[in-house]
């Protein structure tokens, strides 16, 4: 009724492309969206492995829609309505006879270019108002959780309109605009969260380069039904309970599934799969949560 393709997340799902197939043979029009998920910190992700084999295949014209400000009215650290503008450019991007002359590398690459986007950035220039209502930086610790001055982790916390270093002191007012203002001038403060955001990225991709490197968290392990589409908005169905790890060998799951013991062992050439803490595994997807009854 509401002419809706389902889709199961980073699974290959023949349904859909059939669906998509049918719409446009019957001269109808399909929205897509490239990168399967909302924006983490402000900027876009990449666009889904694929996405150029599948625009070549339908050899049809492509227009892009660009959005600006979106993350501004509803962030993923704080999901409060921040009323502001948004706003939407819509674009040509590609023409069958292009389509048909680019490699898949080639179309993806275009793709990539047109949908990036940084909102803190469209902002500097728009300066658009967004209504936080005294709460522009709360919970903001969770996306920045390290002190870019005395380098301290999951000492930031966000409150109100400030987020602070409880190790240092070295914070932030967070304005309507999300101008990051320093506290005083012995704060060191990057130009805007998603700069700061980047910068953790950053930091921690240097660490997974040295020898040792490891990440441990207690996780629930949750699959996609075979048979039948999730209901109440759930985003997989818990099967397991185990520990998952992240070193210089790749993702490693080790604990139960089905009541059984499971094992996951994913080398780094498969990371571009995983994803928010998800992963396509041989047709099979992964959900891995935090086990909250393991944590202090």
């Amino acid at each position: 009724m509401l002419q809706i393709i389902p889709k199961k997340n980073f699974t290959p799902d023949l349904y859909t492309i059939k669906e998509m197939h049918r719409i446009i043979d019957g001269g109808g029009k399909v929205i897509i969206f490239p990168e399967g998920m909302s924006s983490i910190g402000g900027g876009n992700q990449p666009c889904a492995i694929g996405s150029g084999k599948m625009l070549k295949h339908f050899g049809v014209p492509v227009l892009v829609t660009k959005i600006s400000g979106g993350y501004l009215t509803n962030t993923k650290y704080c999901l409060d309505e921040r009323h502001g503008k948004v706003e939407v450019v819509i674009d040509r991007l590609f023409e069958p006879e292009e389509l048909e002359k680019m490699t898949e590398e080639e179309i993806e690459d275009r793709l990539h270019a047109a949908i990036r986007n940084d909102d803190y950035a469209w902002n500097k220039r728009e300066r658009v108002k967004f209504d936080g209502k005294g709460r522009m930086a709360h919970n903001m610790h969770h996306l920045l959780y390290w002190c870019p001055k005395c380098g301290a982790e999951f000492a930031m916390r966000g409150s109100g309109d400030v987020i602070k270093c409880s190790a240092c002191g070295n914070g932030a007012t967070v304005n309507d605009y999300y101008d990051l203002i320093p506290l005083d001038d012995t704060c060191v403060i990057p130009e805007t969260p998603k700069v700061w955001f980047d910068m953790e990225r950053k930091k921690e991709y240097g660490e997974l380069l040295k020898d040792g490197y490891e990440l441990r968290e207690n996780v629930k392990l949750g699959v996609l039904p075979s048979e039948e589409f999730l209901k109440d908005k759930k985003t997989s169905e818990i099967v397991g309970a185990g520990q998952l790890r992240l070193d210089r060998q790749g993702l490693h799951y080790d604990g139960t599934r089905d009541g059984g013991r499971f094992e996951i062992h994913m080398p780094p050439a498969l990371q571009p799969d995983f994803v928010r803490g998800e992963s396509f595994r041989s047709a099979v997807f992964y959900r891995f949560s935090i086990d909250s009854s393991s944590m202090q």
